[in-house]
């Protein structure tokens, strides 16, 4: 949408588009043209447009016109979209007023859903050595895209690109996360233009995005900080392969250090902290990058290392120091690994056969117990089935002998035998003695039928003593 199509002053520098394109993203067509023939608009002061728009340098088109005019083209990029002007310019006498416009938002060539690209605001200043993430984000329907982006240099930064990286969202779009990282080298202030960002769909560049232009200013870091020093936060971690050792044998650890906005040169020397002594031997380590977010680096070291010999030792600490410059101090943290155990190779396999030998010994007694305890379980579930269709005292007699030898009780026991092995196995249960005795008096005829609750009580008796034979039909 154009809102004004020229800019015209009193004294002769008109400002128009001479394109319908305003969509971020694209480039825009500015036209500046005069009457007069001096002086020449390729003297134009163009510097006020660079807060909002970018100017490819070398791509102004410069054009006479018959009877004395000028007109020069120029293909701009708007930095962002939204409301926003073409300055007023001045060259010598001549002027211009200026010349509103809205950007509007991209826009997917092929679907024509929304590009949202958003670059993370950057400090003004930051200390020597201290790493800057600038980060583009880049928001849209479909994941199927791709980015081009041109090496960034300058004299005073180091610059590295941070791999592409995507995230889908919950409501269907796709976020793609990429930039660079910049480690200032030098105290002094710092202007730069990032290369753009190439939107490829479909094989085709679509739009192309500027980053803002940087401005900072490096601050030189205090007379007490060592010039080797990292500056940004550390962290690390070491995994062990055990906390049991075998002396003699070769073992690897692994030192895993991340350092927030520092570079992989200055994580180097936390290896090289990793020193043996009377009781470990450290061998040369390795270092490789490790899988990092973005504004962090990750260094992964393998530290081969010997116990000399047998014992009880600690490796040695970690100490992590570094220049916070959130709080503009030094910090220190230690990293411990611990205490270890070595053992003697001889020993070791001497006390695992010891320990095996012990859990075979036990898994044999588990053996033996759960068989005892099945056989108890069947003697038990037999003598349920004979209490439940007992029709005479014989019949119950079977079922105790059954129950006796679940028990392991002697065989062949009387009924008082039977009794007072059970009060003695388990004191208090005296149902089973009162129904008993009472059967001996009805086998002489000298108490009426007492079969239906002794049959109730030994059936008690059995579920009580293994529940799961409730599970058997009545």
């Amino acid at each position: 949408m154009l809102l004004a199509s020229s800019g015209v002053a009193a004294d002769g520098l008109q400002v128009s588009w001479a394109s319908a394109e305003r969509q971020y993203g694209k480039p825009l067509l500015l036209q500046i043209s005069t009457a007069a023939a001096r002086p020449a608009l390729t003297d134009l002061d163009l510097s006020g447009l660079d807060r909002d728009f970018f100017l490819p340098p070398g791509q102004a088109v410069t054009e006479l016109l018959k009877g004395g005019g000028q007109v020069v083209r120029l293909p701009l990029y708007a930095r962002h979209p939204g409301q926003t002007q073409i300055p007023a310019l001045r060259l010598a006498e001549l002027s211009s007023t200026p010349l509103p416009v809205t950007i509007e938002p991209a826009q997917d060539d092929r679907d024509h859903t929304p590009i949202t690209v958003a670059f993370e605001p950057l400090p003004a200043q930051v200390w020597l050595k201290q790493g800057i993430n600038v980060q583009a984000q880049v928001r849209t329907r479909t994941p199927y895209l791709s980015f081009e982006r041109n090496e960034a240099a300058h004299p005073a930064l180091a610059i590295a690109t941070t791999p592409l990286r995507r995230e889908s969202i919950a409501d269907g779009d796709t976020v793609h996360r990429l930039g660079w990282m910049l480690y200032a080298q030098s105290p002094e202030a710092v202007a730069l233009q990032l290369p753009p960002l190439r939107l490829r769909r479909g094989g085709v560049i679509t739009h192309v995005f500027y980053p803002p232009r940087l401005q900072l200013q490096v601050l030189p870091l205090p007379d007490y900080v060592p010039v080797t020093l990292p500056v940004g936060r550390l962290s690390a971690e070491l995994a062990l392969p055990s906390r049991l050792l075998l002396s003699g044998r070769l073992q690897q650890l692994t030192l895993t250090a991340r350092g927030d906005g520092v570079q992989a040169v200055d994580l180097q020397s936390l290896g090289q902290q990793l020193q043996g002594d009377a009781w470990l031997r450290v061998y040369p380590f390795s270092a490789a990058p490790g899988e990092s977010s973005a504004g962090e680096t990750r260094l992964v070291f393998t530290v081969p290392f010997m116990a000399r010999t047998a014992g009880i030792g600690e490796f040695p600490g970690l100490r992590l120091q570094y220049f916070n410059p959130d709080k503009g101090k030094i910090e220190t943290a230690w990293v411990r690994p611990g205490i270890v155990l070595a053992l003697a190779p001889w020993f070791f396999y001497l006390l695992s056969a010891a320990l095996l030998g012990v859990v075979a010994w036990l898994a044999l007694r588990l053996g033996r117990a759960l068989r005892q305890r099945w056989r108890s379980l069947c003697a038990y579930g037999r003598a349920l089935r004979l209490a439940r269709q007992a029709r005479t005292a014989a019949d119950i007699k079977v079922a105790l002998n059954l129950i006796a030898a679940a028990e392991h009780w002697p065989g062949n026991l009387t009924l008082q035998q039977w009794c007072r092995q059970w009060q003695l196995q388990y004191p208090g249960q005296t149902t089973i003695a009162d129904e008993l005795t009472r059967m001996q008096a009805w086998r002489y005829g000298r108490a009426p039928d007492c079969l239906p609750a002794l049959r109730a009580v030994l059936s008690a008796l059995c579920h009580r003593r293994y529940p799961l034979l409730r599970l058997l039909p009545a």
